[in-house]
């Protein structure tokens, strides 16, 4: 269905994301769909397991054309064997 305008903390997508090892993830890289232009998300932040890890990404700076990373700060080490949610929570409009 349609999403209001002005709709804060949405989470617009999830990933689960398992190690086999230690690995330490610094960025997501995220790229609209066609149903949303550049101007339709106003901010967005990445969350692990309910905690935000990354600064909060503006509308100024969400290019679609090739996609914009989402960088989190000081990286977030999954260890091995562990599974974590990971949430692109969004703005919609202003």
């Amino acid at each position: 269905g349609d999403v209001p305008y002005n709709t804060q903390s949405l989470t617009v997508a999830t990933y689960k994301l398992t190690a086999d090892e230690d690995v330490t993830v610094d960025s997501f890289k995220l790229k609209l769909g066609s149903y949303a232009d550049s101007g339709t998300l106003s901010s967005v932040a990445l969350f692990v397991n309910g905690g935000r890890v990354s600064k909060v990404k503006t509308s100024t700076t969400l290019d679609n054309t090739d996609g914009f990373d989402v960088s989190i700060s000081n990286g977030y080490t999954v260890k091995a064997g562990e599974t974590v949610e990971v949430a692109v929570v969004a703005t919609v409009g202003n």
